[in-house]
């Protein structure tokens, strides 16, 4: 439980900060909250998941919390830049191309 409390808490401090510093996303859009939702809660029960098999195998909670948070950040950035904010300055589809 205390996992997903904290893991609420750090997603509205990370969508307030990643739109408004990571993907300067602009105009408000609703459909960025339902995004960033699905994003982050598929990465909750990735979390979830993975503290629990780890720690099943013997991992210390603080190595398993270290472990899957690094995978969980890795996947909401993704997420996050090609998926929630694509439309953010500097997310177009001609910029990816271009690269």
């Amino acid at each position: 439980m205390a996992q997903v409390v904290s893991y609420a808490c750090g997603m509205v401090n990370s969508f307030a900060w990643n739109r408004a510093v990571t993907f300067q996303a602009g105009a408000f859009r609703w459909g960025e909250v339902a995004r960033f939702a699905a994003v982050n809660g598929v990465s909750l029960a990735a979390s979830a998941v993975s503290i629990g098999l780890l720690s099943r195998e013997g991992w210390s909670l603080v190595a398993a919390k270290a472990v899957v948070t690094l995978g969980t950040w890795s996947l909401n950035f993704v997420g996050s830049k090609w998926w929630v904010w694509r439309h953010a300055r500097g997310q177009s589809s001609d910029s990816v191309r271009s690269v």
